[in-house]
């Protein structure tokens, strides 16, 4: 990932739990300012941006963590940085002061695992911390040259970041003009913005495939050789795909239940 940052010319966007606060977290974190500082010195990428989302609570646990962390890159490069820190909406009213750190947790989080640089897309389980790196096993795919996929997830983790608390320079968090706010603001009416944000993302992806399969479609029905002209539309001039990816979004909350839905539906095919 360090290497993928440093190289970074368009955008990197990172969603996780949270951001350890470790030294090898550090190196990640000097990693991504190298890349900022590469998009000011030239003309080749000065609308690179660096987006983040993590969990409001988890992000916000002791004196050192993730917001303290990321404090320096916001504070130096503030047009092209954006922290966003999810907050659950059922942590409201007294409940949010009774309850401490750790435990707080328990009542909702924000648990996308991306890390995307350019067109590359890491999927994990792991947290962006040296505990999953160095003592624990999980599962990584690596994709690599997949403009539509990260597309998909930069707009994904862009629609959730739009309703979550953006952290400030001086370590305050306020809501974007025009959102509902997770705990202080109504909360059907966050759920439903939400809801309509992410379904947005989703939506626009189904057009795109949709689109992309007509194009498909009408190209190896067409008689004689495809012109140059055809190939682009099929893919910017790539060979035809032969591998589909299909994001399934589970955010039961915002009224979003589609991994819960095809995995049902899935379990109950194969037992016919």
């Amino acid at each position: 990932m360090k290497g993928q940052a440093k190289m970074a010319k368009q955008r990197i966007v990172l969603a996780s739990l949270y951001l350890g606060t470790g030294s090898l977290e550090q190196e990640l974190v000097d990693c991504i300012e190298i890349a900022l500082e590469s998009s000011l010195k030239g003309c080749e990428n000065p609308n690179f941006r660096v987006s983040i989302l993590l969990d409001f609570t988890r992000g916000s646990r002791g004196q050192k963590n993730s917001r303290t962390m990321l404090l320096p890159l916001l504070r130096r490069f503030p047009d092209k940085v954006r922290v966003s820190l999810f907050h659950t909406p059922n942590l409201r009213g007294l409940l949010r002061y009774l309850i401490p750190e750790r435990f707080n947790e328990t009542i909702g989080l924000q648990h996308i695992k991306v890390y995307l640089f350019d067109d590359n897309v890491i999927l994990s389980g792991a947290n962006l911390s040296d505990s999953y790196f160095s003592n624990r096993q999980d599962r990584y795919v690596f994709l690599q040259g997949s403009p539509e996929i990260a597309d998909f997830f930069t707009e994904l983790v862009n629609a959730v970041g739009d309703v979550s608390l953006q952290l400030q320079q001086d370590d305050t968090v306020k809501i974007i003009d025009g959102m509902v706010h997770p705990y202080k603001g109504d909360k059907r009416a966050y759920y439903e913005m939400a809801n309509k944000k992410v379904m947005e993302v989703i939506n626009s992806a189904r057009i795109k495939q949709e689109q992309f399969h007509t194009r498909t479609f009408h190209s190896n029905n067409t008689e004689g050789e495809i012109s140059s002209g055809d190939t682009k539309a099929i893919g910017d001039g790539q060979s035809e795909p032969d591998t589909w990816i299909y994001p399934l979004i589970q955010m039961k909350p915002f009224g979003i239940r589609i991994d819960e839905t095809v995995t049902n539906t899935l379990l109950m095919e194969a037992e016919q």
